[in-house]
């Protein structure tokens, strides 16, 4: 069996919305990049066990435009396509989990300047799903995350993302 390299790369589009429980009802919808560079801690054809920092930049819209963050750090779970190491694999899965900060504002009442902002240290947690055929291991991943804060504070963030994996196999 050829050796793999434990280095991966996936990137894409996502879409995340951040609440805070105390800002009466301000949904803060955040789109970015995302780059999620990570290491293969164990892998065999169709598993691998990793570990991710899939960073987004991004900015808000409504009023203005206000640059925004999301770094997680995730171990996470891949099985058949999503491992991106077997290139007969069509259909994959997979789940992870960890810590992220988050940080994206913008205001919302023209007149009064109310701002949205919405800034937390939180776990967070995420599942895709991945398709497609590629003899290189590249793969089309869709990947729901949802993270919360660990404070009082009571910040959400949702997010929907279609992201590439870089396949694992030699080109």
């Amino acid at each position: 069996m050829a050796q793999r390299p434990i280095g991966y790369l996936r990137g894409g589009l996502s879409l995340l919305t951040a609440w805070d429980n105390n800002s009466d009802g301000n949904v803060l919808l955040f789109p970015g990049i995302t780059l999620a560079p990570g290491i293969r801690m164990v892998q065999g054809k169709d598993f691998a066990l990793s570990l991710s920092c899939p960073i987004t930049v991004g900015g808000t819209f409504k009023t203005d435009t206000y640059l925004g963050i999301d770094l997680p750090l995730m171990a996470d779970l891949s099985i058949a396509s999503a491992a991106g190491n077997n290139p007969k694999a069509k259909l994959g899965f997979m789940l992870g989990a960890g810590v992220a900060y988050f940080n994206a504002a913008n205001y919302y009442d023209e007149e009064l300047f109310k701002e949205v902002h919405t800034e937390f240290w939180g776990y967070r947690c995420e599942s895709g799903i991945s398709f497609g055929k590629d003899e290189t291991g590249d793969r089309t991943l869709l990947l729901l995350s949802y993270g919360r804060t660990i404070s009082h504070h009571a910040g959400n963030v949702f997010g929907l993302s279609l992201q590439f994996i870089m396949g694992n196999m030699q080109k």
